[in-house]
């Protein structure tokens, strides 16, 4: 899982039955397949916040390693926006607001 590595400001976000979901940064501790397969197993769905591109970070490598597993993938899509750190992700739908709709509406939409 060596992209998941690389993906350092990268966080896996999963759906579970408690309060608050598990985030993990494989820049503080890399994933092992061990550690991958025990946290997942409660989890419906899995959310991943990339920093770049949709293609080719933590997104892909988890998509391999959890073949068939469902799984939303939220990165910049296109050419980045310009502005400042808050404006940019406001306009990629990745600032907190917009991914909370953005996972709500995932979730409703699997429940509907």
């Amino acid at each position: 899982m060596a992209s998941a590595r690389a993906a350092e400001r990268t966080f896996a976000y999963a759906q579970r039955p408690r309060d608050k979901p598990p985030v993990h940064r494989p820049s503080c501790a890399g994933p092992t397949d061990a550690w991958l397969a025990e946290t997942v197993v409660p989890y419906e769905h899995l959310f991943v916040l990339e920093d770049h591109a949709p293609v080719g970070g933590l997104g892909d490598a988890l998509r391999r390693e959890l073949d068939g597993r469902p799984l939303t993938v939220f990165a910049v899509e296109g050419w980045p926006a310009c502005g400042t750190p808050a404006e940019a992700l406001r306009a990629h739908g990745l600032d907190g607001e917009s991914l909370a709709d953005r996972i709500a509406a995932s979730l409703t939409a699997r429940v509907s």
